[in-house]
């Protein structure tokens, strides 16, 4: 089996109904994994699909990632955020799981892809994001003067 077949096989298991396509999804991501990390070739690309892939397969599971200790957190967006992000057609979440890495200098290297999905831009966007958040005050907000 390729791996066109296996996605074209997850993307039909992903629109089905049920929990037993959701199951049989989840199953052929697995497989998809396990595939690509035999592939004598690989490459960056197929490094960095093999972390999509990956980031999906947790989405399914709804699984907590296993190499990094996260904290989930709720939070309701603004009608702007979600106009803005449709506007440029980018989920909203990986709007914000790329501010945090970049705030936090999250590297996520290709040879060892983190399971969440959290990794910096580069060094130009986590330079910005760290003057923004010390431009608005964050870092002194509770210190004792």
């Amino acid at each position: 089996m390729t791996v066109n077949d296996f996605i074209k096989d997850l993307v039909t298991l992903l629109t089905a109904e049920g929990s037993e396509a959701r199951m049989a999804a989840e199953d052929i991501a697995a497989d998809l994994l396990i595939w690509v990390e035999q592939v004598p070739w690989a490459s960056a690309e197929l490094d960095r699909r093999k972390a999509q892939v990956g980031k999906q397969l947790l989405r399914l599971r709804g699984a907590k990632p296993q190499n990094v200790d996260t904290r989930k957190a709720t939070i309701w967006l603004p009608p702007e955020f979600i106009r803005l992000c449709a506007r440029d057609r980018v989920e909203p979440e990986l709007v914000l799981r790329g501010f945090i890495g970049d705030l936090c200098g999250i590297m996520n290297w290709a040879n060892n892809p983190r399971t969440d999905g959290y990794g910096s831009n580069g060094s130009d966007e986590r330079r910005m994001a760290e003057e923004y958040y010390e431009r608005v005050g964050y870092p002194w907000f509770h210190r004792d003067l």
